[in-house]
Formats: C-alpha cells, sequence, structure tokens
C-alpha cells in the first residue's frame, strides 16, 4: 500500500498492488492508447490500482490499520488526514 496525502488534504488516495503480479506498480493510467503508443507496451488486466475495488477493501482496512500501529508504536509525530490525530510532539 501506498498513501499519498499532500497539498493540504487537495491530493488524497491510496494505492494498493500486488508485487507478484505489479512488480512496476503501474497503474491504470498507463493503460491508455496514448501511453501504449510511446511505450509500445501493452500492460497486463492486473496492474492497477486495487485499492478502487471492493473486493480488496478488507485488506486495505487491514492495511491501514497496520500503518497506524506501527506509527503509534514508533512515535511518528505525522498523521495522515484521515488518521487519529494523536500523535507525538
Amino acid at each position: 500500500m501506498i498513501k499519498y496525502d499532500a497539498v493540504d488534504g487537495d491530493v488524497r488516495y491510496n494505492q494498493l498492488i500486488t508485487l507478484r503480479e505489479n512488480p512496476n506498480k503501474i497503474l491504470i493510467l498507463l493503460h491508455s492508447k496514448e501511453a501504449v503508443k510511446k511505450t509500445g507496451s501493452m500492460l497486463a488486466t492486473k496492474q492497477v490500482n486495487l485499492a478502487n475495488g471492493s473486493q480488496n477493501s478488507q485488506k486495505l482496512d487491514d492495511m491501514e490499520s497496520l500503518l497506524l500501529s506501527e506509527m503509534k508504536k514508533l512515535k511518528d509525530s505525522y498523521r495522515y488526514l484521515d488518521q487519529p490525530q494523536d500523535y507525538y510532539i
């Protein structure tokens, strides 16, 4: 899981991929005809952001919980906007 949270919350999304099936972390954006024309490469259907699918919502929730747990354990002073703001100073 890669978590994006930038520009005062204007950019907030998660990226969930299976490294075994998508080791280069390619997203659906690169499936466009323009991208295929420029790269000369047709991508596999599994090279997408799995965080957008409901079938992976439990895995995403589990990973979000693990991330927060590790951040608390390590006393990480940063919190994403969708996390509790009980950070350490």
